[in-house]
């Protein structure tokens, strides 16, 4: 919400399960018309923490890579 009220641009950046086995995130702000920045970024925090991750059926971590 705080970036959409100083008008920064923002990204949500998935970063796996944790050992709960529930998502873990955060979020990636830039300053004003700095959009390919904040992209540039969250892209380089999901291929080191793998990014969106599959649960199995039991719920625990599934890595999955392409």
């Amino acid at each position: 919400m705080l970036a959409n009220v100083i008008g920064f641009p923002s990204t949500n950046v998935p970063l796996g399960l944790g050992s709960n086995g529930l998502p873990v995130g955060l979020q990636v702000m830039a300053g004003p018309n700095q959009d390919r920045l904040c992209l540039a970024v969250a892209k380089k925090l999901e291929d080191i923490f793998y990014g969106w991750t599959m649960p199995n059926s039991t719920g625990m971590l599934v890595e999955y890579r392409d």
